[in-house]
């Protein structure tokens, strides 16, 4: 390639020539793609940006729900990290009922 870095007149039939070559390559990659090695899944465990970015709520929400124990997370020495799949789960369960809020309040009040 470093060959045609600078053509001369009579070097253009030999260098259309290459080009043409490497167009066909292209093409033929283009037409016939080839499997695609398997991705692998996210990585579970998240830390609270990741957490943020997928609840929709503010970082320092993320913290004020873990602090009251609101949201399932972990301590990874002075870090908060998160199972992505038991944030999805949170996610779906929803709001919990008053009687499970209560309870909750319950044993967090009676510490």
């Amino acid at each position: 390639m470093n060959e045609f870095s600078k053509i001369t007149f009579d070097q253009v039939p030999e260098a259309l020539s290459f080009l043409i070559g490497e167009v066909n390559k292209l093409n033929l990659l283009l037409s016939n793609p080839q499997p695609q090695a398997q991705t692998t899944p996210p990585s579970e465990h998240i830390r609270i940006k990741e957490c943020s970015q997928i609840t929709g709520r503010a970082e320092a929400t993320i913290r004020t729900l873990a602090h009251f124990k609101k949201i399932p997370y972990y301590k990874d020495g002075k870090f908060l990290a998160f199972n992505r799949s038991e944030i999805l789960n949170w996610l779906q369960s929803g709001r919990p009922t008053i009687a499970a809020q209560a309870a909750e309040n319950y044993i967090y009040n009676s510490k």
